[in-house]
């Protein structure tokens, strides 16, 4: 669990792993706990007492010699979900971390727009 700042908000990460080394789930875990604050940034407005919860999966593909991340993101009653693909797992977080963000913007953007 994660606290951040001034705010009361934690976020509970959850790792989950498939055919992946002890070297690449540490890898995963340190990483993630790096661009979570990121994320954090990009929630919209809620109460300070929400709880936020983050699902992170990452599965290898023998077949490939690639990589699968599921972000899955609950947040006051909001979720978001991002998947992605790729050759290396930072790259892999990274994207899916991107997506997550996006969705994250433009449902604050309808919010703002609704609102006024």
């Amino acid at each position: 669990m994660l606290n951040f700042g001034a705010t009361t908000r934690t976020m509970e990460i959850a790792y989950s792993f498939k055919k992946l080394s002890e070297f690449d789930q540490h890898f995963c875990r340190q990483y993630v706990e790096r661009k979570v604050e990121a994320v954090e940034r990009a929630l919209p407005h809620m109460r300070p007492d929400a709880v936020t919860s983050l699902q992170f999966r990452a599965e290898r593909f023998a077949k490939k010699k690639a990589f699968k991340v599921t972000l899955m993101l609950n947040a006051g009653g909001s979720h978001w979900m991002a998947e992605e693909d790729d050759h290396t797992l930072q790259e892999a977080i990274d994207l899916a971390k991107d997506k997550l963000i996006l969705q994250m913007r433009k449902h604050r953007r309808l919010q703002g727009t609704m609102q006024g």
